[in-house]
């Protein structure tokens, strides 16, 4: 009967720190949530009004806009990287303001503008660059195009 008794007993213990550790997982998953929720991610560059949380999607943006625009400006908002730099062709200009911040550019080829197309880099660091094999040109420019860079560094 002891022994009965002594079963119960730790059975009831199980239980009970199964129900503790469901009610600790609900806390802790209440506590949280208002930080997963409510997180923002801070917006890196915009393009007219609108900010972007990546220099990918407002470089996006702003392509898409050239398609209706003869010029469009991105500037960025705080130190970031991009893995690509598009290319850019037609004759549009794109304005990379870079707003006395840094941009890395993870990128193993030249960025080419071509077609009567501009690009105008201004006040702040490009870096990173990396060729393949380490020579070549950073820009590859076809005539009628042309790349201006004021204020920055590359590196």
């Amino acid at each position: 009967m002891a022994e009965l008794a002594l079963k119960e007993a730790v059975r009831e213990g199980n239980e009970m720190k199964k129900l503790l550790a469901s009610l600790l997982c609900v806390a802790m998953i209440v506590c949280f949530m208002p930080t997963m929720a409510f997180a923002e991610t801070e917006a890196v560059a915009q393009v007219g009004e609108t900010t972007y949380n990546s220099f990918r999607e407002a470089q996006a943006a702003a392509l898409n806009e050239l398609k209706t625009n003869d010029s469009v400006e991105i500037k960025l908002l705080k130190d970031t990287s991009t893995a690509t730099f598009s290319d850019l062709s037609g004759a549009k200009t794109l304005v990379l303001d870079l707003n006395d911040k840094t941009l890395e550019v993870n990128q193993l080829q030249s960025i080419q503008v071509t077609d009567g197309a501009s690009l105008i880099i201004k006040n702040g660091n490009l870096t990173n660059f990396k060729l393949r094999d380490g020579t070549g040109a950073f820009f590859i420019v076809t005539s009628n195009s042309s790349v201006i860079v004021k204020n920055t560094t590359i590196d």
